[in-house]
């Protein structure tokens, strides 16, 4: 059985260097238990789902590495049972 443990969800803020659009959204840093990877993840406001910003493994190392909020690379989707857990957390926050 894994487990999600958040370590850090706060708001942020992200400017695109393209449009120069400024949007606000979620930054979620968690570690997957027991394999011990860890993801960073965002989702921002107008966002339906969570964007996986970076993985890395239970060494630390990457094993892929895009900024908070980068939407112009290709992105991975959080999958939905664990999207779900997230979504919980965060609405915890907000409450």
């Amino acid at each position: 059985m894994k487990t999600l443990s958040i370590a850090l969800a706060e708001r942020r803020s992200h400017s695109s260097i393209f449009s120069g659009e400024t949007r606000e959204g979620w930054f979620v840093r968690a570690t997957i238990v027991p394999n011990g990877g860890s993801v960073n993840l965002s989702r921002f406001d107008d966002e339906s789902g969570w964007t996986v910003d970076a993985m890395f493994t239970d060494a630390g190392l990457p094993t892929f590495v895009n900024g908070f909020g980068a939407r112009a690379l290709v992105t991975q989707r959080l999958n939905a049972e664990t999207a779900s857990v997230v979504d919980a957390y965060i609405a915890g926050l907000a409450s």
